[in-house]
């Protein structure tokens, strides 16, 4: 039985030890069993090995001596990058290594400066005032010929120093008419000052064809009525009242303001034009004084989208037949709109006077030929004049005879 318990044991150790040795197995080394050295071999192998640790320690201070000689530095001031790399601070673990960080100044600060917002120049009421009467004109069409088509009269203003007049569709219709049952029936000229002098001869630039299509069944009417939509055209002055007056270098004008949502409501702003409600034919064509007075925007409408393509201006001395397509303009000195339309009623203080925005102007313009006013109004002028009066005039004027021969 004790042979038995001694053979179990023995297993239960050789067990054990084979265990041991699997928990302290390592890959990166493998530990060879001991041999038996003897004894004066061991002796030996102990010298040299003292011999070697005697070398070691000696050869570093040897190469700090080297370095120091060699740097003019004392040993013990010189201070090795490992050494730096090594050092801990109070408190850490001595193994732990601090790595020193250049920090420079390269993030930015979050913080930004406001740029100085863009303020409109006002101007005082009296220049604008002359800068809008400088730049009016009185446009009238008389005929050879009492018949069904009367003689008419209204205002513009000259947009750019080239001589371009912007006005109304239902004035300008009437250049579509100038040849209507023979050559040269109808006599329209361009008019300057107070009282309005002929003073030069013009040709249609644009008419929006949009408003023509709509409206030129009301050619006829002596009272037509509209919303203002699209009722624009530009005329391109072509030469002096008489043939041998030469054209100005550069013609007095108002600049278009084209912006959305202008102007604002409560905004005051000079209204100008030729009004002649009250006036005889005589009179008009002798005696018709230009007017222009301070007004204030009362409201704002829209036609199809919400935007600001017309505004009131109230009841004022413009609120007249003959004012249509005078100016609007803001004390900025631009061009905020054409009078276009105005209620009825017996006192001009009792009206509603309108006027289209020249954003509206704009849009249209866009819209019906592919340019912006700036980008119809640039390059030759005269040439674009020419290419429209040859393409769509004709047709235009097509639809204007049509109306009037029923």
């Amino acid at each position: 039985m004790t042979e038995i318990l001694r053979g179990v044991v023995a297993v239960f150790v050789g067990i054990i030890s084979l265990f041991a040795t699997f928990i302290n197995f390592s890959p990166e080394k493998t530990i060879p069993p001991e041999i038996p050295e003897r004894e004066g071999a061991l002796q030996e192998r102990r010298a040299e090995e003292e011999k070697k640790d005697e070398r070691a320690t000696k050869a570093p201070e040897t190469e700090k001596q080297i370095t120091a000689e060699k740097n003019n530095f004392p040993a013990e001031e010189r201070i090795s990058p490992a050494e730096v790399l090594t050092e801990t601070a109070p408190g850490q673990n001595s193994s732990a290594e601090i790595i020193p960080v250049d920090l420079k100044p390269e993030f930015i600060d979050l913080i930004i400066t406001i740029p100085p917002i863009a303020k409109e120049e006002v101007f005082s009421v009296a220049k604008v005032n002359t800068l809008a009467r400088d730049a009016l004109v009185n446009i009238i069409c008389t005929t050879r010929q009492s018949g069904i088509l009367q003689p008419i009269t209204g205002s513009g203003t000259i947009i750019d120093p080239r001589g371009v007049i912007l006005t109304n569709a239902h004035i300008a219709q009437y250049y579509l008419l100038k040849d209507y049952i023979a050559e040269d029936f109808l006599d329209c000229n361009i008019r300057t000052g107070s009282p309005a002098r002929n003073a030069y001869k013009a040709e249609l630039l644009y008419i929006s064809p949009a408003w023509v299509g709509e409206n030129y069944q009301k050619i006829a009417e002596s009272n037509p009525k509209g919303t203002g939509e699209n009722d624009f055209a530009l005329l391109l002055i072509k030469e002096g009242a008489q043939a041998k007056t030469p054209l100005p270098a550069s013609f007095s004008y108002v600049s278009p303001d084209i912006r959305d949502n202008k102007p604002e409501v409560g905004e005051s702003l000079i209204v100008a034009g030729y009004p002649a409600g009250f006036l005889g034919g005589q009179t008009i064509v002798k005696e018709l004084y230009a007017v222009s007075t301070v007004a204030q925007v009362m409201n704002v409408f829209t036609f199809k989208e919400n935007t600001l393509d017309l505004f009131s201006v109230g009841g004022n001395i413009a609120a007249q037949k003959g004012s249509s397509g005078g100016s609007v303009v803001s004390l900025g000195g631009r061009l905020s709109g054409i009078v276009v339309t105005a209620s009825e009623a017996k006192e001009t203080e009792s009206r509603d006077l309108r006027a289209i925005t020249l954003s509206h102007i704009n849009k249209s313009l866009e819209k019906e030929t592919g340019a912006d006013l700036n980008g119809y109004l640039f390059g030759h002028l005269e040439e674009k004049a020419r290419q429209f009066n040859e393409l769509f005039s004709p047709g235009l004027s097509f639809l204007l005879e049509e109306a009037l021969s029923q």
